[in-house]
């Protein structure tokens, strides 16, 4: 595997987890950020 699938497969991977604790904590997250809306597809 060269550096450059490396790189992509471990971006995929930070994308994808931090993709699921995004919505999986949004409620924390919108509190964070001061925001009313914290549904994901609302």
């Amino acid at each position: 595997m060269n550096k450059l699938q490396k790189a992509l497969k471990i971006n995929a991977l930070f994308s994808s987890i931090s993709g699921i604790i995004m919505i999986l904590l949004n409620q924390p997250i919108a509190k964070l950020f001061g925001t009313s809306n914290s549904t994901v597809f609302g």
